[in-house]
């Protein structure tokens, strides 16, 4: 048999304790889900005229283990071929003393390229036109990037890529989002 009376009395504090304990839980889950990096990460690129290359596809950018696993694929869509690519991978909302950023640098070629005033040698690797390349994180730099993920999620939320030097191995190329060749004055 239901006692009534005890019920009637019971139920307000029942429904008070399920509100607050509903509260609760909505609360922590969203302090928990800022806490472990939960929110989206945010690629973006930095274009200029005459861009030689574009972003064809960024894949593992939501992984939890992106710092190894992240990659970038790029297209030449340039009518020439690209001996060398020097490109930063910078995290914005990451302090750094002096006005810096915080990043690392992606490259494709031989270093020696890096020059765009040098002509390559035909041998060198290159990324003709309509070829794509993938640019991971470097060994030496996941560690790093795994240590200052863990220590400060929210501040390794955004990506940006900056092309820094193209070289098309012919004394041409872009420098700093600038076309170059070696008749240029600097």
């Amino acid at each position: 048999m239901i006692n009534y009376k005890r019920l009637r009395l019971s139920l307000p504090i029942v429904l008070t304790l399920s509100i607050t304990l509903a509260t609760a839980a909505v609360r922590g889950g969203a302090s928990r889900g800022f806490q472990d990096g939960s929110e989206k990460r945010t690629f973006k690129t930095r274009e200029f005229k005459d861009m030689p290359l574009a972003i064809h596809q960024v894949r593992n950018l939501q992984s939890d283990t992106w710092h190894k696993d992240l990659e970038i694929e790029v297209k030449n869509v340039s009518s020439k071929p690209i001996y060398f690519i020097l490109a930063y991978l910078q995290f914005p909302d990451v302090p750094v003393p002096a006005d810096g950023v915080y990043g690392i640098a992606l490259e494709f070629g031989m270093r020696r390229n890096i020059d765009y005033r040098k002509n390559a040698d035909p041998q060198d690797p290159r990324l003709n036109p309509g070829d794509k390349f993938t640019f991971t994180i470097p060994e030496n730099m996941r560690k790093g990037l795994r240590v200052q993920h863990e220590r400060s999620p929210e501040l390794m939320k955004k990506l940006d890529l900056h092309f820094s030097v193209i070289s098309f191995g012919d004394g041409t190329g872009f420098v700093a989002e600038r076309l170059r060749d070696r008749t240029s004055r600097l």
